[in-house]
């Protein structure tokens, strides 16, 4: 069984806070989130084709920062994920991914937080085994810290990205 580290608890924390100040967490929902974590996923494997290693690792880090704010509103303690998980092999495949994508998709729409508990376990297994894990995770912090935007129709769009009239 796995533990959180200290690490992971702190960047927990300014994540959820940062989210919350947001109204990423309230606002939106589990499936939107996921949707955003399968956007993160699939830049993952684009970087990875590309032989891309600053996208791969910031893909990493967001990633993350979508399972976070996903167990946030799921009501799935970080902890509780991690012991729901099975043993992923490393290096982890695309293959885990899905997998992970796939059961927490089926306990949102179940509504069955053992389903939840132990995809986003999966997903968080899959994100810890990767090398560049600890530098994604800082990197995706450094970036979204100061980021600004609003939500529109339950997703936050940063800034950069309102059109006119959003």
């Amino acid at each position: 069984m796995s533990q959180m580290t200290k690490f992971e608890e702190d960047y927990q924390q300014l994540v959820l806070q940062w989210a919350n100040d947001r109204n990423i967490i309230a606002g939106s929902d589990t499936m939107r989130q996921l949707l955003k974590t399968c956007t993160e996923a699939g830049e993952m494997v684009d970087a990875a084709r590309a032989n891309d290693i600053d996208e791969y690792v910031d893909a990493i880090g967001d990633q993350w920062v979508t399972i976070v704010i996903g167990m946030a509103q799921a009501g799935v303690p970080y902890q509780e994920a991690l012991d729901a998980s099975r043993k992923i092999n490393s290096p982890p495949l695309t293959d885990d991914i899905i997998s992970a994508i796939s059961l927490i998709a089926d306990g949102i729409l179940k509504q069955e937080k053992s389903k939840l508990s132990q995809g986003y376990g999966e997903y968080l297994s899959v994100l810890r085994s990767v090398p560049d894990f600890f530098d994604g995770v800082v990197n995706a912090w450094n970036t979204i810290k100061d980021r600004k935007g609003k939500m529109v129709n339950g997703v936050f769009v940063k800034e950069s990205d309102l059109k006119d009239g959003q």
